[in-house]
């Protein structure tokens, strides 16, 4: 496997968004609080009864093709990591934009997808986004 990753522009956005972000819900995380929340709080994943599928892609919103219509995406940092040439993950990170109250000390990582064939072998990881120096110097504390 050799995966090369890079940042691109909103040109690309349709390859971005050919990689499925659709995904299965099997289980949910449940809040046990530990000696009535004094002992701290304990995460316990619990099987669904009724599993079911949820795509963020096909909600009204739409997806990627159409952040730039939606959104100053000008700021945003996209990366697409591809293996042999063919996308297999990519993330979004907005920063200095009213999606997120135009805050410029603020990163949100808006959007991870990695393709269900490759998922759970850490490329969504490593297509993290923009190293933390690089906000760093954009001014950006959270």
């Amino acid at each position: 496997m050799s995966v090369t990753i890079e940042r691109i522009g909103a040109g690309r956005l349709g390859e971005y968004a050919r990689i499925s972000i659709a995904y299965q819900v099997r289980s949910v995380l449940c809040i046990d609080e530990v000696n009535g929340g004094l002992g701290g709080l304990l995460l316990r994943d619990e099987a669904l009864k009724n599993p079911y599928g949820k795509d963020y892609d096909a909600c009204e919103d739409g997806g990627p093709d159409d952040w730039p219509e939606r959104f100053d995406t000008s700021h945003w940092g996209i990366f697409l990591a591809c293996d042999e040439g063919v996308p297999v993950s990519g993330t979004a990170v907005a920063w200095n934009t009213a999606a997120i109250e135009d805050r410029q000390d603020l990163a949100v990582l808006w959007d991870i997808r990695v393709c269900p064939d490759r998922r759970g072998q850490g490329i969504g990881l490593r297509c993290s986004g923009p190293r933390p120096s690089g906000l760093l110097r954009r001014g950006v504390r959270s």
